[in-house]
C-alpha cells in the first residue's frame, strides 16, 4: 500500500534541541545551588513533557508539585526565550523535506513539546508552508505515547493508518504508532539511539534521514 503520510517527532529527529533544552534546566540547576549535569544526561530526561522531565533533572526535593510548578515555569520561561542558540535540523533533514515535497504524501508534525513552541520551532526552521499539519500538546490531546493527537492528525488528512508512518527516535513514539495501528520508523540519530528503537519494537530502523527516501521506495514498490 502507498504510503500517504509520514508523521514526524520534533526533538530529536527533525531538530537537535539537546543543548537548548540542557541549559535551560542547567540554568535553573545553577539558581538552585546545583551543577550542571552534562548535556548527554538530557538524553533521557526529555521526552515524556516538562514537569516531568523537570522531575528526573531535579533533586527529591525539588520534587513536590508546589515546587514543580514553580521550576516548570521557569524553565518554559528561559527555554522561550533561549530555545533557539543552538538549536539546528538534523544534518539531512532539510534534504529530506525538501525531496517529501516532491512526492505526493502528506506531511505532519507530532510532538509532545507545547503546540505553540511546536509550530514556532517549525515555523522558524523549515517556514509556515512545510507540513500539512503541526500538532504539539494542548489540553485538547494527553501526551504521546496515547494515540489520540495522532489519530487526529490522521483524520484530518483523510489517510488510514495503514497508508502511514510514525518517524521518531524515542520509544514513546514507537509505542504511540503501535497504538495508532501506525508503522514506526526510529530515527537512530536522534537522542536515544537505534539500540533502544529496535528493542522497543520499532518497525523499522534508519540511520540517517536519506534512509527514509530509500525506505519509501521500497514501500511504494511492494504494493
Amino acid at each position: 500500500m502507498t504510503i500517504k503520510a509520514i508523521l514526524f517527532d520534533l526533538d530529536g529527529t527533525l531538530l537537535d534541541t539537546l543543548e537548548d533544552i540542557a541549559d535551560a534546566f542547567n540554568h535553573i540547576r545553577d539558581r538552585y545551588g546545583l551543577v550542571p549535569m552534562p548535556v548527554d544526561t538530557f538524553r533521557t530526561v526529555v521526552g515524556d513533557g516538562a514537569r516531568v522531565a523537570v522531575q528526573r533533572a531535579m533533586p527529591e526535593q525539588a520534587r513536590d508539585e508546589a515546587a514543580l510548578d514553580k521550576l516548570v515555569e521557569q524553565f518554559r520561561h528561559y527555554y522561550a526565550v533561549n530555545w533557539k542558540h543552538k538549536t539546528a535540523p538534523y544534518d539531512g533533514i532539510t534534504d529530506l523535506l525538501h525531496e517529501l515535497a516532491q512526492s505526493s504524501a502528506a506531511l505532519a508534525v507530532c510532538s509532545n513539546k507545547p503546540h505553540a513552541t511546536v509550530v514556532q520551532c517549525v515555523d522558524y526552521f523549515f517556514g509556515s508552508n512545510r507540513f500539512d499539519r503541526i500538532l504539539g500538546h494542548s489540553d485538547q490531546f494527553p501526551r504521546k505515547p496515547d494515540p489520540a493527537s495522532t489519530l487526529s492528525i490522521l483524520a484530518s488528512l483523510g489517510c488510514r493508518a495503514s497508508e502511514c508512518l510514525f518517524v521518531g527516535d524515542m520509544n514513546v513514539d514507537v509505542q504511540t504508532a503501535r497504538a495508532a495501528g501506525i508503522r514506526s520508523v526510529g530515527a537512530g540519530w536522534g537522542f536515544r539511539g537505534s539500540d533502544e528503537l529496535r528493542s522497543g519494537g520499532a518497525d523499522y530502523c534508519i540511520e540517517h534521514p536519506s534512509d527514509l527516501l530509500h525506505l519509501l521506495r521500497e514501500l511504494n514498490s511492494s504494493v
